[in-house]
């Protein structure tokens, strides 16, 4: 791999034309968005068989409750018991990203959520789920959010038209701001062992060293970066589903 953006092409293994219609294919990122689907599901048959089945847990089913309990007290704190129901949508975003963050992560694999199309598509339901839950709700009293109090007059439409606006682009930020760290810090890594592939040729063993440190901690931050970015997506998530819920309250 020459080039450092190689790593996140789409590669198409199958391709299926229906009646010359239709095209089915079958391409890594699509294997690679299953796979982060069959962890949630794996870490769901954990909770549900190892956690309360089993009195004594092991190391794996310790990791899943700590991951449960660590979500579902941000949904407590930001939702109250209200917000306990969609805790399993939370949840399943949570480890989804995760995984797909932490898979990418493996060397010649491929990262799901370095694409902005799947962070996009992903942000975009979650508003436009959260729109249609603020209607469900509160009917045509939810268009209050956009409606902050004790704004009047002439300044009144323009302040309407700002929060629409951010209301709107909150799909481009939570979207971005994953899909930018996952593109940055994977060519980040390339680059590193490109580089490092290239002092390797040196006769001084500290001149080999020092970067192999250097490219571990990088690839430890990465680590943290995946597992935070999920943080960040979950956490505004529910501080926008609770605008949903209770509007301005």
């Amino acid at each position: 791999m020459y080039s450092p953006l190689e790593q996140f092409e789409i590669v198409v293994f199958i391709g299926i034309n229906l009646l010359g219609l239709v095209k089915i294919v079958l391409t890594n990122s699509f294997i690679y968005l299953g796979m982060g689907f069959f962890v949630y599901l794996a870490i769901a048959y954990m909770l549900y068989y190892e956690i309360e089945y089993k009195l004594i847990g092991n190391v794996w089913s310790s990791l899943v409750e700590g991951c449960y309990k660590f979500v579902l007290n941000i949904v407590k704190e930001q939702l109250g018991k209200e917000g306990v129901q969609y805790f399993p949508l939370i949840f399943l975003i949570f480890v989804f990203i995760v995984s797909a963050n932490l898979l990418g992560l493996i060397p010649y694999s491929f990262t799901t959520t370095s694409h902005i199309i799947i962070t996009f598509l992903m942000a975009l339901t979650v508003n436009i789920s959260l729109l249609i839950l603020g209607f469900r709700k509160h009917g045509i009293k939810f268009l209050g959010l956009f409606i902050p109090k004790g704004i009047k007059g002439v300044l009144l439409p323009l302040i309407v038209v700002i929060e629409i606006f951010s209301y709107v682009i909150r799909s481009v930020s939570l979207s971005v701001r994953l899909f930018a760290n996952m593109l940055a810090g994977h060519t980040l890594i390339h680059l590193i062992l490109t580089f490092g592939v290239v002092i390797l040729r040196s006769k001084y063993v500290i001149v080999i060293i020092a970067p192999l440190f250097f490219f571990l901690a990088i690839y430890a931050l990465e680590m943290v970066i995946a597992v935070v970015q999920a943080y960040v997506f979950i956490l505004l998530s529910c501080i926008y589903l609770k605008e949903s819920l209770h509007l301005h309250a």
